[in-house]
């Protein structure tokens, strides 16, 4: 019962933050944004990528938990037949397993050498060791509590719609293990904390993107509406000029 409250008010809590953290990075950088050049975001995102193991891993259980919201009723048809079932577990674990190893090789990396201020460098390592909590939480609960594939599209996947929809179904997450529920947990705690790290600067020109290209419209039809307006000014029908 003491989960419940957590999954109930954490995915808003911490969408609530990133988007709030994301806001202020933005308001405060708005106005070298112009002549922000885009070897900054190659900097920025060079600073996650990390190796190989790390990029492949971390891709393949991304599409993974997507395929369990997008397909959960494909990958439960699935997992009828014992071989896909193994293959699917087996392919997830050993994502999740090279995932891990590419994290561990990142975070020596970075430990070698600083780079930035040490706000950032702090922010980077807090994002990273959150995103090590996570996948080891992930791990150890595929070892501890198998056929994951097919528990957790019947119980997370319903979360997560729920959660989507504004109505949090906390008591499904309140039954899976604590482990699953650690895993739940460290997602919400990095994406609040992914604003501030490097990761954050890429965000905040994305934005800046969007709202240069969204504004140009909205600017174009105030300038029309303006024109529009002027001509059909109706004070010199009201207060006509004395000769």
């Amino acid at each position: 019962m003491r989960s419940e409250p957590l999954f109930a008010v954490g995915p808003y809590v911490a969408l609530a933050l990133f988007a709030a953290a994301v806001a202020a990075r933005y308001l405060l950088a708005r106005r070298r944004l112009a002549t922000s050049a885009e070897h900054e975001i190659a900097g920025n995102t060079e600073a996650f990528q990390g190796g190989a193991l790390w990029r492949a891993g971390v891709a393949l259980l991304v599409l993974a938990h997507l395929a369990g919201m997008l397909l959960p009723k494909g990958i439960l048809a699935s997992n009828v037949s014992p071989t896909r079932l193994y293959l699917l577990e087996g392919v997830a674990f050993a994502s999740g397993l090279a995932a891990l190893l590419g994290w561990i090789g990142l975070i020596w990396r970075r430990l070698r050498r600083g780079e930035g201020s040490r706000a950032q460098d702090l922010a980077d390592m807090a994002f990273l060791s959150i995103l090590g909590v996570a996948l080891a939480s992930g791990l150890l609960t595929a070892v501890l509590h198998r056929w994951g594939s097919s528990w957790g599209v019947m119980i997370l996947t319903p979360y997560a719609l729920s959660v989507l929809r504004g109505r949090p179904v906390a008591e499904l997450a309140s039954q899976l293990p604590y482990l699953a529920q650690l895993h739940v947990a460290a997602a919400f705690v990095a994406l609040a904390v992914v604003p501030w790290t490097r990761l954050g600067a890429v965000l905040v020109m994305a934005l800046h993107r969007v709202l240069q290209a969204t504004g140009k419209p909205v600017a174009a039809v105030a300038v029309a509406l303006e024109a529009w307006l002027r001509k059909r000014d109706p004070r010199p029908w009201i207060w006509p000029d004395e000769d």
